[in-house]
């Protein structure tokens, strides 16, 4: 699947008139410094939070295998290799790390920020480029049931950028499933409905679905709803 190519000004002298994005078409630009065709690919992923005190983050895959034949190096060359950054809200790169190592803080809107309990901090996002996983966990006393951002992080390796979209969606309250796939494992027992508001089943003991057809469902936990005893 082709993806979407956008030129960047290498060097301190580009000329003012150089496009700060293009198209899938967009040709090099003359200017009296070099310019580079970065062909960016995006690879889309959900992540659910429980709600936390304590930063307790999930892991997710980030599909190694997937990112190594997009950049054409091999699996074990990633790590190595990539230069890895944060994507701003308005498509900038942003080399600061904010998290752990390899990682960032996001504000609600998906902004680069410092940790802060006190400040816009809300999520975070921690990358192994060794295992190409990332842990993600959410500020303490900042999130709600049902709230959900969108962070993105990337590698880039020569002309070749893999960008990770993380849809991060904090658990209870009631979800909308969309791709049966992504949201295959949950809270166990959780209720499931049509589009129709008709139960068709729950979550099995070990959090899987029951067999749907392709289509929207709402999922419900009712532990958000039900007042402890």
């Amino acid at each position: 699947m082709p993806g979407e190519t956008l030129t960047f000004c290498i060097g301190g002298n580009c000329s003012a008139d150089a496009p700060s994005s293009s198209s899938s078409s967009a040709p090099k630009q003359e200017t009296s410094s070099s310019s580079v065709e970065i062909t960016v690919q995006k690879i889309a992923l959900e992540a659910t939070l429980p709600i936390s005190d304590n930063y307790a983050p999930v892991t997710l895959d980030l599909n190694g295998n997937e990112v190594a034949k997009i950049l054409g190096i091999k699996r074990t060359e990633i790590e190595d290799k990539v230069e890895f950054y944060g994507i701003e809200p308005n498509g900038m790169l942003n080399s600061r790390t904010t998290g752990e190592g390899t990682g960032h803080w996001f504000d609600k809107d998906g902004k680069i920020v410092a940790w802060d309990p006190n400040g816009s901090s809300i999520v975070f996002s921690n990358m192994d480029l060794t295992t190409m996983t990332t842990k993600i966990g959410h500020m303490p006393n900042k999130v709600k049931a049902g709230d959900s951002f969108v962070i993105r992080q990337a590698v880039v390796y020569e002309s070749k950028q893999v960008t990770f979209e993380i849809k991060v969606t904090i658990e209870g309250g009631t979800t909308i499933i969309r791709n049966i796939e992504k949201a295959r494992r949950g809270k166990p027992g959780n209720m499931i409905f049509n589009a129709l508001g008709k139960p068709v089943g729950k979550r099995n003991a070990n959090g899987t679905l029951p067999d749907l057809p392709k289509g929207v469902y709402v999922e419900y936990d009712y532990s958000f709803f039900t007042p402890s005893p």
